[in-house]
């Protein structure tokens, strides 16, 4: 008896070692391929219209794949997705080793009738005894699911058609302590396997009286698995209770055809009967005083980012303007050198310095400024009166390269020609 009872616990334990053993031992020389079909069902009896169909393409060999190209069936009137990267495993037990390359694909008929899956192949080479290549060349048998629209006793205005679906929902505060004029959000979660969530429906809150009862955001996704594409959609509403007193609300929920069981099935988040609380006054003024400053804040913020976005361009170009208007580095060493010499040797070359230096070329300098023919002879002319000339050269040389920067920065400002 206690041999018995230890054999039944073990049982499960042993269970999977005996399943890898089994498939070691069958695991051919040369590469087997085959595909099974998920849910089992839909060979025995029907899939049906945008129904999930996962197939499952297999090739197992007894040695490492030296080489291998899997084609997998070309399914007509049916969206194919790829549920995970194409992957070859290796798998060991009692019996051995083995190698499987596994592909999943779910598969959705878009119409009624027999869908047709046609063959898939394999090609590859594998290395039973060293340097001895063994190269094969395999493909399973095409067959054919019937394929159901949706049954007469479907109730529902979507046509959902999915292995399993879950709903869920949550509050910001409990229902409980739920007041009159105190906003809160109920958020219902949405979860449904073997369906993308362009398929799913669209939940409505059902509305009640005395109750303000707004959409605040709709979050939707899908994700893939083993078990196919799984739908997620999460809505939340503004909940607001205008007056103090008993409140019904509604469940929120879907209806299904559940590929599996064959049969239909709604799910729903539950309803509730609320008593709200009487509303806090003094909360409820503080909540509206502290929306009225974040209105204002939000108003003065604007208002100021605005101001900013007219002014800016004309602070910009002001400031430019004013930095033109500063002498450089070139004038102060010609203000000094005017300053401080009386030759006019001296001037002259200063002055020719300062050209140099300020990017004036002597083009620039004939049209201008004075001539180089009238500043020479102003120079060095026998009456040249050297101190009053020197001043005059000194005033002139700032205005000309105030003048020379001003009307550089407005060429490139405008796009016009400064000479």
């Amino acid at each position: 008896m206690r041999s018995l009872l230890f054999i039944l616990l073990l049982l499960p334990l042993l269970l999977p070692s005996w399943r890898v053993a089994a498939q070691l031992t069958e695991a051919p020389i040369v590469p087997q391929l085959r595909v099974t079909v998920t849910p089992a069902t839909a060979l025995e009896s029907q899939g049906y219209v945008h129904g999930q169909l996962i197939l499952r393409i297999q090739l197992i060999s007894r040695h490492p794949f030296e080489a291998l190209t899997v084609t997998p069936p070309q399914i007509e009137a049916a969206e194919v997705v790829q549920l995970a990267r194409p992957r070859t495993r290796e798998i060991s037990g009692y019996a051995g080793e083995g190698y499987v390359h596994e592909r999943l694909l779910a598969v959705f008929p878009k119409q009624a009738g027999l869908l047709h899956i046609p063959s898939a192949t394999a090609i590859g080479v594998v290395e039973p005894v060293k340097d001895e290549e063994l190269a094969f060349d395999v493909a399973t048998r095409p067959f054919d699911i019937t394929v159901a629209g949706p049954p007469a006793a479907y109730e529902a205005d979507w046509w959902l058609a999915a292995s399993r679906v879950e709903i869920d929902e949550s509050w910001s505060r409990p229902v409980e302590e739920l007041r009159v004029a105190e906003p809160a959000q109920r958020k219902v979660s949405l979860r449904v396997w073997g369906v993308a969530d362009e398929r799913l429906p669209q939940l409505v809150h059902p509305p009640a009286q005395g109750v303000n009862i707004s959409l605040q955001s709709v979050d939707v996704r899908t994700e893939t698995s083993s078990e196919g594409l799984i739908a997620f959609a999460d809505y939340v509403w503004d909940i607001e209770i205008d007056r103090q007193q008993v409140v019904f609300l509604k469940p929120i929920g879907v209806t299904f055809w559940n590929t599996v069981s064959h049969q239909q099935q709604s799910l729903a988040a539950p309803a509730h009967r609320i008593e709200a609380l009487p509303a806090d006054a003094a909360g409820l003024a503080d909540r509206l005083m502290s929306e009225a400053v974040a209105a204002r804040d939000r108003s003065t913020t604007w208002a100021i980012a605005a101001a900013l976005a007219l002014l800016t361009p004309f602070l910009i170009w002001l400031t430019a303007f004013l930095f033109v208007l500063i002498p450089t580095r070139a004038d102060i060493r010609l203000w000094r050198d005017c300053t401080a010499t009386s030759s006019a040797e001296r001037l002259y070359n200063a002055i020719e310095i300062w050209r140099i230096e300020s990017g004036l070329n002597a083009n620039d300098m004939t049209v201008r400024l004075a001539a180089r023919q009238s500043l020479s002879d102003r120079l060095f002319s026998r009456a040249h009166p050297e101190a009053s000339v020197s001043r005059k050269l000194r005033r002139q040389a700032m205005a000309w390269s105030r003048s020379f920067r001003i009307s550089r920065f407005l060429a490139r400002l405008g796009g016009l020609r400064a000479f």
